[in-house]
């Protein structure tokens, strides 16, 4: 036989002070931003991605990388890419932080698979910064591009 056990079903319902919160006036929202003088040219932070099929000449790569980075580092925050190179089934996994940049391979980046037979060699990459220049970026990436002769 069950022995009704006399639980003591009085759950003591705190008095929760239902959070009043103080609802400040936003007035001071409401001041003019007075320093929105145009600077040269928009100089907010933005970002360029580039998707274009095909492979890189990893010569011509490193040379451009380099180039654009070293002259243009100090804008770019952030970029991170995924290449196609010429002659291996691997792909280059491109990483920086200004200046600094790391080119690893999905040989030695756990996640990454190598392209797959029949995979479109789609590579992909994205500057993050300001002042970027989407023409300058793409026209200096297409010339890393292997041409069919």
């Amino acid at each position: 036989k069950h022995d009704h056990h006399d639980h003591d079903h009085k759950h003591d319902h705190h008095d929760h002070d239902h959070h009043k919160h103080d609802h400040h006036d936003h007035d001071d929202h409401d001041i003019k931003h007075r320093n929105t003088k145009k600077l040269r040219h928009d100089s907010g932070v933005g970002s360029v991605g580039l998707q274009v099929e095909g492979e890189l000449d990893i010569v011509e790569l490193n040379q451009w990388l380099g180039t654009f980075l070293s002259t243009r580092g100090d804008d770019i925050y952030r970029s991170k890419g995924i290449l196609c190179i010429e002659g291996t089934d691997d792909k280059f996994v491109f990483q920086g932080v200004h200046m600094m940049t790391t080119m690893a391979t999905s040989a030695n980046t756990p996640g990454i698979e190598p392209w797959k037979e029949g995979e479109k060699r789609m590579n992909k990459m994205v500057f993050i910064g300001k002042n970027l220049d989407r023409n300058e970026i793409t026209e200096g990436f297409m010339k890393c591009l292997v041409k069919d002769d």
